[in-house]
């Protein structure tokens, strides 16, 4: 079930739709003169364990403002953490998973303090002081809004990629233990390649991952934040094609609205993604945080699924209410569905797609897990996060790199080592166009080749367009193999010149969303 973000001007309360799943950050006071917001936080089904799997879940959670009425970007606010009022139910982590907050003051990463199961946590206080806001309520008036995501601790340490099936069509990864100690990775096919990692995130240290993937609220609630000219670049249309109901027809400042706000968002290119990931201080992960985040430590499993095993039950009858999906619709399907897979035409599902295949296309985040699931029947991974495997595609940052055609592609880049890519978290701030500004993030959309943003400021050198963009995961249009853990057809397939089309421009396919990472 989704709930409110609310803004508060300094006129009055304005609800807003800024969504997470089943996560709810509604303002009760704002003091301006003293950089204050305060702010009430609840979500479901929260947890930190101390037995297997050993981690926890948190909610990410930032301020954004603007000058009352403006029709500019709104300003990420900067945190002063020793001022920063948390109540004792709940504790502030960095991204490591150690108390406190990252040194970047994007932001506060909320765990619950004592160990145990929460299947309603909160609500909770929590009063931010925003060194960046104005203090002058009278000359300088300000609208300010506080976002929340649901995230999920990826401890650090050892795990396998790939999972022992050579199958050549789809997995070029042997059998491998990840350690702190490897600094290369070799594939086997389409070419016997080996890549540096050294300085790549290869998923041995910790990291939060979104517990979901991004959802058609949460994207609006993205848009409305940005000026004019980004709200254009970011934009996918698509309305009502494959269940999309990301409309740009709102009154403002809420022009994008959505009336299925818990659904998955399609139709996202790797520019819009790594946008909101860049907007929300979060960053793209890679694919070997991928298999990570899916399998934990545990000795891979031929064909196996983000659930651990290969039993793959699709889902497709979905109970709703008339006229629309309300955040509550599960799945009725015996054996218990725990994938959006096969590209069904849901039965149940009043029409709310739109004309073009309404029944068929992502469904809510998190719908597979219900008060009763096990790991397999909730879809979950190892560590409790959600949709790794079916419903809409995901982008990785990857690192397969063809120096050859090998039957994929007449014009790959030319360097298949250029593996740039650190793992910086965004910094909340776009470029006036809507692009990323994380000069180490891979970047494939611009309206000229290369493709570099059309402002051009903070942009990669050429070395960076080298770098691989990915899909990982499958979605509701694939058969039983491109969901599997470490299936890397489209990692290798999918780089940056299968993502855009011959002008450079982000290719926005139906199947096609996202989620992000915080690293450390």
């Amino acid at each position: 079930m989704i709930r409110n973000i609310y803004l508060i001007t300094i006129m009055a309360f304005t609800p807003i739709l800024g969504w997470a799943n089943a996560l709810s950050v509604n303002i009760t006071s704002h003091d301006q003169a003293n950089q204050t917001v305060t702010f009430t936080l609840q979500w479901q089904n929260s947890w930190r364990v101390t037995s297997v799997p050993n981690n926890w879940d948190a909610a990410w959670v930032f301020v954004k403002f603007r000058a009352c009425g403006a029709s500019t970007a709104w300003t990420h606010g900067i945190l002063n953490f020793a001022q920063c009022v948390i109540p004792g139910a709940l504790e502030a982590t960095q991204a490591n998973g150690t108390p406190g907050i990252d040194p970047d003051n994007r932001g506060l990463m909320l765990r619950q303090s004592v160990p145990g199961i929460y299947p309603t946590a909160g609500p909770y206080t929590v009063t931010l002081k925003v060194t960046n806001m104005p203090t002058d309520p009278v000359t300088d008036p300000i609208d300010i809004k506080v976002f929340g995501i649901e995230m999920v601790f990826v401890p650090g340490g050892d795990f396998y990629i790939g999972d022992g099936n050579n199958h050549t069509n789809s997995q070029f990864f042997p059998v491998t233990l990840v350690t702190s100690a490897t600094t290369s990775i070799s594939q086997s096919w389409p070419q016997a390649l080996t890549f540096d990692v050294s300085s790549y995130p290869k998923g041995t240290s910790p990291f939060y991952c979104m517990k979901y993937e991004i959802s058609q609220g949460q994207y609006a609630a993205f848009l409305n934040t940005l000026s004019t000219a980004a709200q254009v670049n970011r934009y996918p249309g698509n309305f009502g094609s494959y269940r999309n109901r990301l409309n740009n027809t709102g009154t403002a400042p809420n022009i994008y609205t959505t009336d299925a706000p818990d659904r998955a968002q399609n139709f996202l290119g790797y520019g819009d993604v790594s946008a909101y990931l860049d907007w929300a201080c979060l960053r793209p992960m890679t694919e070997l945080e991928f298999e990570k985040a899916c399998r934990g430590p545990a000795a891979p499993v031929a064909n196996e699924y983000a659930w651990g095993n290969t039993t793959l039950n699709e889902g497709r009858t979905i109970s709703s209410t008339s006229p629309l999906e309300n955040g509550t619709e599960i799945f009725l399907d015996s054996p218990t569905p725990n994938c959006n897979i096969y590209n069904n035409d849901f039965l149940g599902s009043p029409a709310n797609g739109g004309p073009s295949f309404p029944w068929r296309g992502p469904v809510r985040v998190g719908i597979f897990a219900l008060p009763t699931s096990t790991r397999e029947s909730s879809g979950g991974s190892y560590y409790g996060i959600m949709e790794l495997s079916g419903n809409v595609w995901e982008y990785v940052v990857a690192l397969s790199q063809l120096t050859t055609t090998n039957g994929f592609n007449p014009n790959p880049p030319i360097n298949n080592n250029a593996r740039i890519f650190t793992g910086s978290n965004g910094d909340g701030n776009l470029d006036t166009d809507g692009f990323h500004n994380q000069n180490d993030w891979p970047i494939i959309n611009a309206t000229t080749w290369p493709p570099y943003s059309t402002s051009g400021a903070g942009q990669p050198t050429p070395l960076a367009i080298r770098q691989s963009v990915g899909l990982r995961g499958g979605s509701f249009a694939d058969d039983w193999w491109p969901p599997r853990v470490s299936d890397r057809y489209y990692t290798v397939r999918n780089s940056h010149w299968e993502l855009t089309n011959e002008n450079g421009i982000s290719i926005r396919y139906n199947t096609s969303g996202g989620r992000g990472v915080r690293g450390s």
